[in-house]
């Protein structure tokens, strides 16, 4: 879709950025369904996928919207966030949770982001995947999101294995606040040396 990638070009992100997440765009309500029909997935795995508003209509939930394709730890493909091109709400979708998904223990970016974490001996952390897209693009490779969410046990706990060092890097906004205080709380409790990366005139 050239006019996809032109518009998140636009935006400020190179073409190699683009590759390397695998980000994608959908303009039809069927053909993610008719591909994986194509690999012999039957109905009933797809239906637990639960990436499909209705099934019987084939509809899924990417239609004018850019994908963000989610790894875990391993590299595998494990779910996505899609957001939408416009205004409209909500502006970020994510996967729900499966047996393979589970946002609380997801950090976007760390297959990519892990060495460099540990080599550097401290992360930084974004609150939706574009920021942190953004920040490896421009080579702080050590950039992980939480993907809307504050930090969770679960999140620090796969942390630990790489640093004690936090840079927290959220949005100037409330919901900002609100993850910040939840996640100062949590780090404390764990034992992490913590920072703030203040965005006083930045948002987004």
């Amino acid at each position: 879709y050239p006019e996809m990638k032109k518009y998140l070009m636009d935006r400020g992100f190179s073409g190699e950025s683009l590759e390397n997440f695998h980000l994608g765009y959908a303009d039809s309500w069927v053909d993610l369904y008719n591909y994986l029909k194509e690999k012999w997935y039957e109905d009933k795995l797809i239906e637990d996928s639960k990436i499909f508003i209705d099934l019987s209509r084939k509809r899924d939930k990417f239609i004018n919207r850019i994908v963000f394709p989610i790894q875990n730890a391993r590299g595998d493909f494990v779910a996505f966030t899609w957001r939408v091109i416009g205004q409209w709400e909500p502006k970020y979708l994510n996967s729900p949770a499966s047996n393979i998904y589970d946002k609380s223990a997801i950090l976007y970016g760390l297959y990519s982001a892990r060495h460099t974490i540990t080599n550097k001996d401290f992360v930084i952390v974004t609150e939706w995947n574009p920021d942190t897209i953004a920040l490896q693009q421009y080579g702080f490779m050590n950039t992980v999101a939480v993907s809307g969410t504050a930090l969770t046990e679960k999140h620090l706990t796969i942390l630990k294995r790489l640093t004690r060092k936090i840079y927290l890097c959220f949005d100037n906004d409330k919901a900002w606040e609100k993850a910040t205080k939840l996640s100062l709380e949590t780090m404390k409790n764990n034992d992490f040396e913590v920072k703030i990366i203040s965005l006083a005139w930045g948002k987004d």
